[in-house]
């Protein structure tokens, strides 16, 4: 991952927010690592409702 010193980032209480605020610092792997873990995290929530309406 590339080093640069960031200034006056602001995060917020949302993390789909936060997310969006950084992913341009991110290199294309590390952008490409957080996509996979909101799929995983989207899946997991979706998985979890059908056992509930079921």
């Amino acid at each position: 991952m590339k080093k640069d010193i960031v200034k006056d980032i602001r995060l917020t209480d949302d993390t789909v927010e936060n997310i969006k605020i950084m992913a341009p610092y991110l290199d294309e792997t590390s952008q490409n690592r957080v996509f996979g873990m909101m799929l995983e995290a989207v899946k997991n929530l979706e998985s979890d409702a059908e056992k509930k309406a079921g």
